[in-house]
C-alpha cells in the first residue's frame, strides 16, 4: 500500500498520501451495492413492462368492445 495508510478506526478505508482522499477498499460492499443497483434497474424495466403491456391490453379490449363487426 505505498502511497496509502490505513486508517485504524475503519480497517476498510485507507488514505491517499497525495491527494488526501479515503479509499474504501471493501470489494464486498462494493460489489453488493452494484447487484443492489442492478435490481432496482431491473425492477424499473420491469414496471415499465408491465405498464405497457397493461396499456396494451386496455387498447385492445377498447378496440374490440367498439368493433361491430365481431
Amino acid at each position: 500500500m505505498g502511497n496509502h495508510v490505513p486508517i485504524s478506526e475503519h480497517p476498510t478505508l485507507v488514505r491517499d498520501r497525495n491527494s488526501k482522499a479515503l479509499i474504501n477498499t471493501d470489494i464486498a460492499a462494493l460489489n453488493e451495492y452494484k447487484n443492489k443497483k442492478k435490481l432496482v434497474e431491473d425492477v424499473r424495466e420491469l414496471k415499465q413492462d408491465i405498464q405497457e403491456i397493461k396499456q396494451l391490453l386496455f387498447q385492445l379490449n377498447h378496440s374490440r368492445n367498439t368493433d361491430t363487426s365481431l
